[in-house]
């Protein structure tokens, strides 16, 4: 199957058999030889400062995309988080910076255990991408490289469930409440491998993920299988919502079955 193919199975069946409300983010990161060629879609798509602000962040992005339907283009020049900056390779990472010694949230933590945290930022190599570039799942004029899902819990269980329906095993993840471009976005490019993603606070902050929210990232090698793994899973009985058991007998309190029984020996007596 071509990657449109792909990509239109499981735009479909994430809205058919996961009710997902948000649109699906699409992601390509943009070589410069790629942008040197100037496809046709990257002349259309919305640029900071041509239909979008001047100054755009990574997780600003996903939002417009995911709230919007909008398709967009992030630069360097249009970034100023950190995180964003060193996901995409557009910063080196200095010795100040891995050491925590440059303050960033939270302000009052020491700069080892900062620094340690600094440790997990997955960079993409330095000067290997020249823009990035987003759009929905379901109307992406480029072939991305990994597919964003803003989902619930219990969506991103399904989603899990679906990923190893034919291998089976277990998905693997991990979270420091933070970085989340580079978790979402970098590391499953690197790696190959889907990931469960909770957000940090950037991504509540400017890109607006709700409370409620988590994502779930895939390379798009896994879109074609996923589609399939989600259809596969709900005929075998994982379906979503996943359904309340009812028909139990319940027990209710004593004092409500004494009442209960009072009721109906009075009325017996009544009648």
């Amino acid at each position: 199957m071509s990657w449109r193919s792909d990509c239109e199975q499981l735009d479909r069946a994430l809205k058919q058999r996961l009710f997902i409300s948000n649109a699906p983010v699409a992601v390509r990161l943009v070589s410069p030889e790629e942008e040197a060629q100037a496809p046709a879609w990257l002349q259309e798509i919305r640029k900071p400062g041509q239909g979008l602000p001047e100054k755009l962040l990574v997780c600003q992005a996903m939002a417009i995309v995911r709230l919007y339907g909008w398709q967009v283009l992030v630069t360097p020049e249009s970034v100023e988080c950190p995180t964003g900056l060193l996901t995409m390779g557009w910063v080196d990472m200095s010795p100040e910076y891995l050491r925590g010694e440059i303050p960033v949230s939270p302000f009052n933590q020491s700069d080892a255990a900062r620094g340690r945290r600094m440790e997990a930022v997955t960079c993409m190599p330095a000067g290997s991408v020249a823009s990035m570039a987003a759009a929905p799942l379901g109307d992406c004029p480029f072939e991305p490289q990994v597919v964003v899902i803003y989902c619930t819990p219990g969506q991103a269980m399904r989603l899990v469930q679906s990923t190893l329906f034919e291998e089976g095993g277990s998905l693997e993840s991990s979270s420091a409440g933070a970085q989340g471009c580079s978790q979402y976005l970098s590391r499953v490019i690197l790696s190959d491998k889907p990931r469960y993603i909770l957000p940090g606070n950037g991504d509540r902050i400017f890109g607006h993920v709700e409370d409620h929210q988590m994502a779930f990232s895939l390379p798009l090698s896994y879109a074609g299988r996923l589609a399939e793994g989600i259809e596969k899973s709900h005929a075998g009985g994982q379906a979503y919502p996943v359904p309340a058991y009812l028909r139990a007998d319940f027990k209710v309190p004593k004092a409500y079955a004494k009442a209960s029984e009072h009721l109906r020996q009075y009325t017996k007596d009544k009648a």
